[in-house]
Protein backbone atom coordinates (compact mmCIF):
# COMPACT_ATOMS: atom_id res chain seq x y z
CA UNK A 1 0.00 0.00 0.00
CA UNK A 2 2.77 2.30 0.28
CA UNK A 3 4.51 1.70 -2.89
CA UNK A 4 0.95 2.27 -4.58
CA UNK A 5 0.80 5.93 -2.66
CA UNK A 6 4.20 6.58 -3.33
CA UNK A 7 3.40 6.24 -7.07
CA UNK A 8 0.20 8.19 -6.53
CA UNK A 9 2.43 10.94 -5.01
CA UNK A 10 4.67 11.05 -7.83
CA UNK A 11 2.47 11.20 -10.37
CA UNK A 12 0.60 13.93 -8.82
CA UNK A 13 3.46 16.23 -7.98
CA UNK A 14 5.46 15.53 -11.70
CA UNK A 15 2.30 16.39 -12.89
CA UNK A 16 2.50 19.99 -10.83
CA UNK A 17 5.96 20.77 -11.55
CA UNK A 18 6.52 19.70 -14.64
CA UNK A 19 8.99 22.15 -16.61
CA UNK A 20 7.07 21.65 -19.76
CA UNK A 21 4.04 22.69 -17.82
CA UNK A 22 0.60 22.76 -20.19
CA UNK A 23 -2.84 23.12 -17.91
CA UNK A 24 -3.89 20.05 -20.52
CA UNK A 25 -1.03 17.23 -19.90
CA UNK A 26 -2.02 18.83 -16.13
CA UNK A 27 -5.72 18.06 -16.30
CA UNK A 28 -4.90 13.98 -18.05
CA UNK A 29 -2.14 13.48 -15.46
CA UNK A 30 -4.69 14.10 -12.92
CA UNK A 31 -7.29 12.30 -14.65
CA UNK A 32 -4.76 9.46 -13.92
CA UNK A 33 -4.31 10.34 -10.40
CA UNK A 34 -8.02 10.23 -9.74
CA UNK A 35 -8.65 7.05 -11.48
CA UNK A 36 -5.91 5.42 -9.65
CA UNK A 37 -6.71 6.64 -6.42
CA UNK A 38 -10.74 5.46 -6.95
CA UNK A 39 -9.15 1.71 -8.24
CA UNK A 40 -6.82 2.27 -4.56
CA UNK A 41 -9.99 2.83 -2.67
CA UNK A 42 -12.07 0.48 -4.11
CA UNK A 43 -9.42 -2.32 -3.44
CA UNK A 44 -8.62 -1.24 0.44
CA UNK A 45 -12.85 -1.61 0.80
CA UNK A 46 -12.81 -4.99 -0.72
CA UNK A 47 -10.30 -6.50 1.11
CA UNK A 48 -11.75 -5.12 4.41
CA UNK A 49 -15.03 -6.60 3.42
CA UNK A 50 -13.12 -9.96 2.59
CA UNK A 51 -11.41 -9.83 5.89
CA UNK A 52 -14.69 -9.18 7.68
CA UNK A 53 -16.45 -12.28 5.64
CA UNK A 54 -13.11 -14.33 6.60
CA UNK A 55 -13.60 -13.51 9.92
CA UNK A 56 -16.91 -14.56 10.72
CA UNK A 57 -17.53 -17.70 8.12
CA UNK A 58 -14.28 -19.47 9.05
CA UNK A 59 -11.91 -17.50 11.82
CA UNK A 60 -9.38 -17.12 8.74
CA UNK A 61 -9.55 -20.81 8.36
CA UNK A 62 -9.18 -22.00 4.54
CA UNK A 63 -9.68 -25.73 4.83
CA UNK A 64 -12.71 -25.57 7.19
CA UNK A 65 -15.67 -27.98 6.40
CA UNK A 66 -19.13 -25.86 7.97
CA UNK A 67 -22.07 -27.87 9.34
CA UNK A 68 -24.13 -27.29 6.12
CA UNK A 69 -20.94 -28.68 4.13
CA UNK A 70 -19.71 -25.43 3.38
CA UNK A 71 -16.65 -24.99 2.33
CA UNK A 72 -13.55 -22.13 3.13
CA UNK A 73 -12.52 -19.30 4.50
CA UNK A 74 -15.85 -17.94 2.68
CA UNK A 75 -18.17 -21.15 3.14
CA UNK A 76 -19.06 -21.31 -0.48
CA UNK A 77 -21.36 -24.15 -0.49
CA UNK A 78 -20.92 -26.36 -3.77
CA UNK A 79 -23.53 -25.09 -5.95
CA UNK A 80 -22.63 -21.55 -5.08
CA UNK A 81 -19.46 -21.92 -5.72
CA UNK A 82 -19.73 -23.31 -9.31
CA UNK A 83 -21.90 -20.78 -9.76
CA UNK A 84 -19.89 -18.17 -8.92
CA UNK A 85 -16.55 -19.43 -10.68
CA UNK A 86 -18.60 -19.75 -14.10
CA UNK A 87 -19.67 -15.92 -13.72
CA UNK A 88 -16.51 -14.46 -12.64
CA UNK A 89 -13.76 -16.61 -14.45
CA UNK A 90 -16.01 -19.01 -16.92
CA UNK A 91 -14.35 -22.42 -15.41
CA UNK A 92 -14.16 -24.03 -12.39
CA UNK A 93 -11.44 -23.47 -9.66
CA UNK A 94 -10.18 -25.97 -7.07
CA UNK A 95 -12.51 -24.56 -3.68
CA UNK A 96 -9.81 -26.09 -1.26
CA UNK A 97 -7.10 -23.76 -3.06
CA UNK A 98 -7.02 -20.66 -0.84
CA UNK A 99 -5.73 -18.45 -3.50
CA UNK A 100 -8.53 -19.26 -5.51
CA UNK A 101 -11.10 -18.83 -3.11
CA UNK A 102 -9.77 -15.27 -2.69
CA UNK A 103 -10.24 -14.36 -6.22
CA UNK A 104 -14.12 -16.20 -6.55
CA UNK A 105 -14.51 -14.03 -3.11
CA UNK A 106 -12.97 -11.09 -4.22
CA UNK A 107 -15.55 -11.09 -7.57
CA UNK A 108 -18.29 -11.78 -5.88
CA UNK A 109 -17.82 -8.88 -3.55
CA UNK A 110 -17.30 -6.53 -6.19
CA UNK A 111 -20.13 -7.80 -8.12
CA UNK A 112 -22.90 -7.22 -5.04
CA UNK A 113 -21.60 -3.73 -3.99
CA UNK A 114 -20.02 -2.20 -7.48
CA UNK A 115 -22.28 -3.91 -10.37
CA UNK A 116 -25.76 -5.27 -7.87
CA UNK A 117 -25.06 -1.87 -5.90
CA UNK A 118 -25.87 -3.50 -2.24
CA UNK A 119 -25.10 -1.83 0.82
CA UNK A 120 -22.88 -3.70 3.19
CA UNK A 121 -25.52 -4.93 4.93
CA UNK A 122 -27.45 -6.00 1.82
CA UNK A 123 -23.84 -8.19 1.14
CA UNK A 124 -23.65 -9.36 4.42
CA UNK A 125 -27.49 -11.02 4.00
CA UNK A 126 -27.20 -12.47 0.60
CA UNK A 127 -23.68 -13.44 1.61
CA UNK A 128 -25.35 -16.07 4.59
CA UNK A 129 -28.88 -16.38 2.82
CA UNK A 130 -28.99 -15.57 -0.38
CA UNK A 131 -30.66 -13.17 -0.72
CA UNK A 132 -30.40 -8.80 -0.06
CA UNK A 133 -34.00 -8.64 2.79
CA UNK A 134 -32.82 -10.37 5.81
CA UNK A 135 -35.60 -8.92 7.93
CA UNK A 136 -36.83 -11.58 9.90
CA UNK A 137 -35.05 -14.37 8.41
CA UNK A 138 -34.09 -16.95 11.04
CA UNK A 139 -35.07 -20.41 11.32
CA UNK A 140 -33.40 -24.07 10.82
CA UNK A 141 -31.67 -25.08 7.73
CA UNK A 142 -31.85 -28.26 5.49
CA UNK A 143 -29.09 -29.79 7.39
CA UNK A 144 -30.55 -28.86 10.96
CA UNK A 145 -28.64 -25.82 11.19
CA UNK A 146 -29.96 -22.91 12.80
CA UNK A 147 -29.50 -19.17 11.40
CA UNK A 148 -30.38 -15.74 12.35
CA UNK A 149 -29.23 -13.56 9.24
CA UNK A 150 -30.00 -10.36 10.91
CA UNK A 151 -27.44 -11.65 14.05
CA UNK A 152 -25.16 -12.67 10.95
CA UNK A 153 -25.60 -9.11 9.54
CA UNK A 154 -24.77 -7.17 12.95
CA UNK A 155 -21.47 -9.26 13.27
CA UNK A 156 -20.12 -8.83 9.79
CA UNK A 157 -20.84 -5.14 10.61
CA UNK A 158 -19.09 -4.83 13.88
CA UNK A 159 -16.21 -7.12 11.93
CA UNK A 160 -16.16 -4.77 8.84
CA UNK A 161 -16.13 -1.68 11.21
CA UNK A 162 -13.53 -3.10 14.10
CA UNK A 163 -11.11 -3.50 10.69
CA UNK A 164 -10.74 0.61 10.11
Amino acid sequence: MKTMMTILFCLFYISLFAPDYNITEHNERKQEYNDVLIQYRIEQQVQRILSALRIIESGNNYSVIGLSNEKGGYQFLTSTWKYWCNKTVGYQLDITNPEHQDIIAREKVKCLIYEQGYSLDQLASFWNCGSPNYKGKKGVNRYGVNYNVHEYVEKFLNTYNSLI
